[in-house]
């Protein structure tokens, strides 16, 4: 199903006056949860379980599982690479993100686009790379190897509870040989949206290069990077964007490809290229990091996962993830033994809600919610945290959530 007949076939949209959509409530009203049902038809998930683990995995709909089927077909009945896809999918994302097409490579994952960055900046020995305790593996491992191979060294520091503290707190732990300072612009574990344009900012006047990792921010929340104004961005396109897997791309600033140096390049990362005469002009762009024979149709899926969520609305799609982790949330607090490790302040949360339950681990929680009443849920481990990460996302319903909040009031009540 395309994107038109997406809307056409949606009953709720099919009882509003042409271009209502919009104005469409995202939460309560009858006509509204009959369009968020239709949502969810485009979804080839059970009906036998909840699924609340899109920042680990997204299920895309039936737009993008069609695309990247027929494109799959297309390209082996003519044997063709389908790499023309490339130039269309880099204005496309650098359009939805607020950059430049110049300044987009496509990857495969962000974890990908974090290896670029990290191999690409040039760390001298003693120089200083800042990040949080916050980090995903994907994030965290890329560093600690390139700052291992050339002499350099990693600074951990805490997040601040408050997001509105994060340039304060940041400031503290700069020094002189802090060189690069990264952390996720949404952490995986507590889902807390921070201030990022702000500390860019202060790290831009500071000559301190700025990192992000985007993974649970791209396609929660509104993301516009030359607004940021980061160095770099790496994300994926698999988690809340609802894409194919093994897609995600890396953004690189106009003004961090002056100093970014390649470390992974091969065919196309060149403007041109003659072995026989030993000339080599790489590309002066973010394109320079994408080389080989790439699966093109998970391009096409990637762009059909950005335009059916464009179809709803981008800030629709924020607002109904925000109001179910606001249900959450409110039906949660009731219960004395439930400690929030998600802010629960307006703003400052979208589709995460991060939690624990006194005197129950996190292993244990999120297997007895699979195993008793059949909800998929994401453990914290990171930092120790020991929590349960629920993640919320358009095709879930304010029933599941009520399902969820009486699964934790049983556990919690035993």
């Amino acid at each position: 199903m395309n994107r038109r007949r997406f809307l056409q076939h949606s009953a709720a949209a099919a009882m509003l006056p042409r271009n209502a959509l919009a104005h469409l409530p995202v939460f309560g009203d009858d006509v509204c949860e009959r369009f968020w049902q239709n949502v969810r038809n485009q979804f080839p998930l059970r009906d036998d379980r909840i699924y609340f683990n899109t920042g680990g995995l997204g299920p895309s709909p039936l737009p993008v599982l069609n695309t990247l089927f027929e494109k799959t077909r297309e390209h082996d009945e003519t044997g063709e690479t389908g790499h023309e896809i490339f130039a269309k999918a880099r204005e496309r994302v650098a359009a939805f993100v607020g950059a430049h097409a110049e300044e987009i490579a496509l990857t495969r994952n962000a974890t990908e686009g974090m290896n670029i960055i990290a191999r690409g900046i040039p760390l001298q020995p003693g120089d200083e790379v800042i990040t949080t305790f916050h980090e995903h593996p994907g994030g965290a491992i890329p560093w600690l190897t390139a700052v291992r191979d050339v002499g350099a060294r990693i600074k951990l520091i805490e997040l601040p509870t408050n997001p509105a503290e994060l340039v304060e707190h940041v400031e503290q732990s700069i020094g002189s040989r802090t060189r690069v300072f990264m952390m996720s612009h949404v952490p995986c574990t507590t889902g807390t949206i921070y201030p990022v344009a702000k500390l860019c900012a202060f790290l831009r006047a500071r000559k301190v290069i700025s990192v992000l990792d985007g993974a649970q921010a791209i396609g929660m929340t509104p993301v516009r990077l030359h607004e940021i104004g980061c160095d770099f961005y790496s994300t994926s396109g698999h988690k809340w964007l609802l894409g194919p897997k093994e897609t995600g791309f890396v953004y690189i600033s106009k003004s961090a490809q002056e100093f970014f140096r390649p470390s992974y390049v091969g065919a196309y990362s060149d403007n041109r290229y003659d072995l026989d005469e030993m000339i080599l002009d790489l590309r002066k762009t973010a394109q320079v990091s994408e080389y080989g024979t790439r699966n093109a149709a998970t391009i096409h899926g990637l762009i059909a996962a950005i335009d059916f969520l464009e179809t709803i609305g981008w800030q629709k799609i924020y607002d109904r993830q925000h109001e179910l982790a606001r249900r959450l949330v409110v039906g949660l607090k009731s219960s004395p033994r439930v400690d929030f490790l998600t802010s629960t302040v307006e703003g400052e949360f979208g589709g995460i809600v991060t939690f624990r339950i006194e005197g129950i681990s996190g292993p244990k929680l999120t297997a007895r919610l699979l195993n008793d009443f059949r909800i998929r849920a994401r453990v914290i481990t990171e930092h120790r945290l020991d929590g349960c990460r629920i993640s919320l996302h358009i095709f879930n319903s304010p029933g599941e959530v009520d399902q969820l909040i009486d699964a934790i009031q049983k556990i919690a009540g035993e």
